[in-house]
């Protein structure tokens, strides 16, 4: 279920107080993302780009992150992990598309990050389950997770129900 924290103005804010932080992950939120938190958002594909997964060997480029951004606050949502202080340690960035082949309406995930320091939080997970209930709610008629071949990330997938279906190979030209 997503969640919202009830008020901002009563949320303690420790920012620099790591320890604060990991205390405060056991508590922390999910939330769509807004006009507010764009800057965040980029920030965090920053991240996830630099990570390299896609194997190219080109840096991050900020105007094609500015328009997967964009193709997902205009078809799909962008779900964010907060703490009680408001800071945003995860999100989860969805959009939608007709199936080429079939036409049915399908959600695909473009990118699922939280900063290293939260991964054994729990807020991976529950980003993953605010996503199910988006998509459940929005009717789309599956969602497609990705994650790296052998991953920890694929393990917690089929934990929740989803399944491989194929594996990508990909040769970098």
């Amino acid at each position: 279920m997503t969640t919202t924290n009830p008020s901002r103005s009563n949320a303690t804010s420790n920012p620099g107080d790591a320890a604060f932080d990991q205390q405060a992950t056991k508590h922390a939120f999910i939330e769509k993302a807004t006009d507010d938190d764009i800057g965040r958002v980029r920030m965090m594909g920053l991240r996830f780009l630099g990570t390299n997964p896609f194997g190219s060997p080109a840096p991050p480029d900020l105007a094609r992150l500015d328009v997967a951004i964009g193709v997902c606050l205009a078809t799909g949502t962008i779900l964010l992990a907060k703490l009680p202080t408001w800071k945003t340690v995860g999100m989860l960035a969805l959009y939608t598309i007709p199936h080429p082949l079939t036409g049915e309406r399908t959600a695909e995930e473009i990118a699922w990050w939280v900063e290293p320091e939260h991964r054994s939080d729990r807020v991976g997970v529950k980003l993953l389950g605010a996503g199910i209930e988006w998509a459940r709610q929005v009717g789309v008629s599956c969602l497609r997770m990705n994650a790296p071949a052998g991953s920890k990330v694929g393990i917690v997938l089929e934990r929740h129900g989803f399944r491989p279906i194929e594996t990508a190979h990909v040769l970098r030209f």
